[in-house]
């Protein structure tokens, strides 16, 4: 697998925060910041997709709503 090097930027507070998760998991920075990219990257994918698909067509949808609202 071929990779990319990324060099970022923190402020003190985030450091410190990722310093103690990385320690309480008993890992590296690199590990937990590969996880939180991993997940947030899975997560606007998932987003984007489901966008798309209500995007897609003009036939109606159904509306549900509560009553007396």
């Amino acid at each position: 697998m071929s990779t990319t090097r990324l060099t970022i930027e923190l402020d003190a507070q985030l450091t410190e925060r990722l310093d103690r998760l990385a320690a309480d998991g008993e890992r590296t920075r690199e590990d937990v910041l590969m996880q939180a990219l991993a997940e947030f990257i899975e997560t606007w994918e998932a987003y984007s997709d489901t966008v798309t698909a209500l995007n897609v067509g003009d036939e109606e949808r159904v509306v549900l709503r509560a009553v007396n609202q």
